[in-house]
């Protein structure tokens, strides 16, 4: 499969013109996300190697989707690399940019787990706050019945499971 994905990207049709280099750092962001997926972290780097952070801010304003596509993969080797300071500085340049809504949940949570490995559990907090509310508002334009006020989605969430009940029908391992 993964062959496959990569196999796309490089088939991808570039169009010419002023666009074709736009269209060619947006498929070497996404060749350093797949890489970084399937932990080749060296792979990754390798690839943002060739479109680094100086160059995302040089990127026209009508350019914030694929400065966001690249910020994402840099943040997410960041994170890998154990650098959880720069991991959520760039996470927040996403914040600051993406309008999409997936982008912004995505790069929230981002956001919330480097937060977390730094011991700033507040900051963390808000962030995580964030990325749900995004998901909830998602999920409200995709699905309204879902968040209806008589909408019961979530009827086990309702219910307490001791360890015990747990242990009885469960046939995984507890991490306890």
């Amino acid at each position: 499969r993964l062959a496959g994905a990569f196999g796309a990207l490089d088939k991808a049709i570039v169009p010419e013109g002023e666009g074709a280099k736009l269209a060619h750092w947006r498929l070497t962001a996404r060749r350093a996300a797949l890489h970084e997926r399937n932990n080749r972290i060296e792979q990754a780097r390798a690839e943002l190697a060739s479109l680094p952070l100086e160059l995302l801010d040089t990127l026209p304003p009508d350019g914030n989707n694929l400065r966001s596509e690249a910020l994402s993969a840099h943040a997410a080797v960041a994170a890998r690399l154990g650098d959880s300071a720069s991991s959520a500085a760039l996470s927040q340049r996403i914040l600051d940019v993406a309008s999409e809504a997936d982008v912004r949940a995505n790069a929230a949570f981002a956001l919330a787990s480097a937060l977390d490995k730094q011991g700033r559990h507040t900051e963390a907090w808000r962030a995580a706050t964030l990325a749900h509310e995004t998901q909830l508002d998602i999920a409200r334009e995709i699905v309204p019945d879902l968040l209806a006020p008589d909408s019961r989605p979530l009827v086990m969430t309702a219910q307490h499971i001791d360890h015990r009940e747990h242990d009885a029908w469960s046939t995984l391992a507890s991490p306890r």
